[in-house]
């Protein structure tokens, strides 16, 4: 009987079927694509103020999870957008990954650049032992969609997602494209070939696979260090969070 209620979370976007449509004030786009005073201009005051920034931790991860989904024009726009280089990347997973790749390379991504690498990791990286919450975009707005938020620090081993055909990969040509800002996930797929993970056996012959072997010097040094300090890298290596019955 009580499978047949909707749950109070999911509510709002039973109301509004049209929530998707980017001309829809409740499309977390609204808020994520334009800048703060036009933001502020189409939800009034009435909207969270933490939401009033294309760098906010609600847009990042919301564009994260969108473009990890798919990536399309407004991911591009994006991208492109947002060339500021001196915030954190509010929506990474595995920051310890990411920070230490960024150190290690000597970059400084842009915010645009950063969703590149979050939607990568998204697509390629598995965390089964951790444990994401979800949440409304915007808790003022019956109809927002969820995002899902991560831990900043993984505590675990993480699995790779096979890449079934990566030559013909749109997020696959973007790593390769940024591949500084894109460093630890790169180097984290490298080191499932280096251990023969199944998720790799159809790089091998590919020109994604030859991108790796011209690169594969400045990875192994970094893998070097990156293996002994970030518990993703390591293999079975296990320290649930919780029971995972919420996402994972």
């Amino acid at each position: 009987m009580a499978k047949n209620y909707t749950k109070i979370i999911d509510f709002g976007k039973g109301i509004n079927e049209q929530v998707r449509s980017p001309l829809n004030p409740a499309n977390p786009l609204t808020y994520c694509m334009f800048p703060t005073l036009n933001s502020q201009f189409i939800h009034g005051s009435s909207s969270s103020g933490l939401l009033y920034d294309t760098n906010n931790a609600a847009c990042t991860n919301f564009m994260a999870d969108r473009c990890e989904k798919g990536w399309d024009g407004f991911c591009d726009a994006y991208q492109m957008i947002n060339v500021d280089n001196y915030w954190p990347n509010t929506a990474a997973i595995d920051t310890q990954a990411f920070e230490l790749a960024q150190y290690f390379i000597q970059n400084k991504p842009s915010v645009g650049d950063n969703l590149v690498r979050n939607a990568a990791y998204r697509r390629f990286i598995r965390l089964p032992n951790e444990c994401p919450s979800v949440q409304p975009f915007d808790p003022t707005v019956a109809s927002s969609p969820n995002i899902t938020l991560y831990e900043n620090n993984v505590t675990s081993s993480s699995i790779l997602h096979p890449i079934e055909d990566p030559d013909n990969d749109p997020w696959v040509r973007r790593m390769t494209e940024n591949p500084k800002v894109c460093f630890d996930v790169i180097a984290r797929i490298y080191l499932g070939v280096l251990r023969n993970d199944p998720a790799t056996i159809h790089l091998k012959g590919t020109g994604f696979y030859d991108f790796l072997q011209r690169n594969s010097d400045l990875i192994r040094r970094f893998l070097d260090m990156a293996v002994p300090r970030l518990a993703s890298f390591q293999e079975g290596r296990f320290t649930p969070r919780c029971a995972c019955n919420r996402v994972c």
